[in-house]
């Protein structure tokens, strides 16, 4: 597995998963039909959506090949070859973000070395604004 968010070489998969999920949680490997049910489960729930029915799993994950979203499509080589001019677009976004909100403007060169200070709230703080199904259990 190559995840360059959290690393720069191969890591075992299960390594990876444990890199997003607590060593308590069972995060098997899924085939694609369960895989499916647990994220639409919890994707349902996050954004407020009346969910299916829970399923056994809290977690878990599938493999896909690379440079597809899902099991079932075809390789997205377009994608892979058109993200340098969806790179360009999304940093002139972050720009103007920049410059109007903060009074700053980075130049195309400084862009790739501007790193973000945002810290990842705990569930229980998430849970103090929103009122997910989930917040009861924790």
């Amino acid at each position: 597995m190559v995840d360059l968010s959290i690393g720069d070489a191969p890591i075992p998969v299960d390594e990876w998963v444990r890199a997003f999920v607590p060593a308590d949680i069972a995060c098997p490997h899924l085939g694609a039909d369960a895989w499916w049910n647990v994220w639409v489960y919890w994707n349902a729930l996050a954004n407020g959506y009346e969910p299916p029915p829970e399923p056994p799993w809290l977690c878990g994950y599938t493999i896909t090949p690379m440079f597809t979203t899902k099991w079932d499509q075809d390789i997205q080589s377009d994608q892979v070859r058109w993200s340098p001019a969806t790179m360009a677009s999304q940093f002139g976004g972050f720009q103007t973000v920049l410059q109007g909100d903060y009074g700053y403007a980075p130049s195309d060169d400084e862009i790739p070395y501007i790193t973000s200070r945002y810290a990842a709230r705990t569930l229980a703080e998430v849970c103090t604004w929103n009122d997910y199904g989930f917040c009861d259990d924790l």
